[in-house]
Parts: structure tokens; sequence; C-alpha cells
């Protein structure tokens, strides 16, 4: 692969993703930290800075790189669980990384990763008061229920 590609476009654009996918389904935010996401996408995409061509393949715990064995192979699995290993047990808990790789002649190869953790999670993602209804970052805002972190106020209305 080349190495001129624009790292900032990818994190960016993995960033997008990611955020987009948490906002389609209203996912649970803690089904996200402690996993490694892997997208792939084709060579001509990278080389045209197509991110549309970005395609989910699987997502698995920190603690289950080894599923990921037969689509990166064993050395990236392992490259994968050195990281996941020197990370805290506190550090898991509030981490996602998502992983870009290249489906070319010779299988699929390591492009690029994004770290998100809760933080960047909290900066990024908008809610809709429940009271108000106004348009809120999730950290300017309360969760009312506790079995749904997508119910929740904004700091004006709780």
């Amino acid at each position: 692969m080349n190495d001129n590609f624009n790292e900032d476009f990818w994190w960016e654009a993995i960033d997008e993703y990611v955020v987009s996918e948490i906002m389609e389904f209203e996912s649970n935010l803690n089904d996200y930290y402690s996993h490694l996401q892997i997208l792939f996408i084709d060579e001509h995409d990278v080389e045209n800075e197509n991110s549309g061509g970005m395609r989910f393949h699987k997502s698995v715990s920190f603690d289950n790189v080894d599923e990921l064995e037969s689509y990166i192979g064993s050395e990236e699995v392992k490259k994968w669980k050195s990281d996941f290993k020197n990370l805290s047990s506190e550090q898991k808990s509030i981490q996602h990384e998502t992983a870009l790789y290249v489906s070319n002649e010779n299988g699929y190869e390591f492009l690029t990763s994004l770290i998100l953790t809760k933080i960047n999670f909290m900066e990024t993602l908008s809610v809709d008061c429940d009271e108000c209804w106004d348009s809120v970052l999730f950290f300017d805002s309360t969760p009312i229920d506790n079995d749904d972190d997508w119910v929740r106020v904004c700091n004006n209305c709780k």
C-alpha cells in the first residue's frame, strides 16, 4: 500500500463512520468500549479518498482478537494482542478502536486505526432533549432513564 495516504482524512472518516453508526442504531456506548472494530475498504477507494467505500466487517472484544486471524492474519492478531495487553482494565473499559484494512490482491493490509475514548464519544454525539427537543451534545445532557442512554434532558431542562 502507498505510504503517502492522507492519514488525517482517514481518521476523520473513521470517526464519522463510528459516530454515524452509533447515532443510526442508537447503540449502547458500552457495546463499543473494550472492542476492536474492523472496517474494510478497496485499494482504489483509498487512492481516491472515497470514504464511502468503507464497510463494516466485524467487531470483537479486545480479549477475542483471535477471531480475526482468518481475515487479517496471525501477525496482525499478535500486534493487536500486544497493544491490548498493555492497557489497564480501566483503560479498556473506556476505549474503542476501529481499524481500517485495505482489500487488495494479497488479502487485507492494515491502513490505519483510530482510538476513541468515552470522552471522544461524549464530545461528538448529539441527542434530542426529551423536554424541549433541542439537539444538544451528549455531554451537555443527563440521562433520565437508567436503562436507555438515549433518553436524556439538556442541562437547561434538568
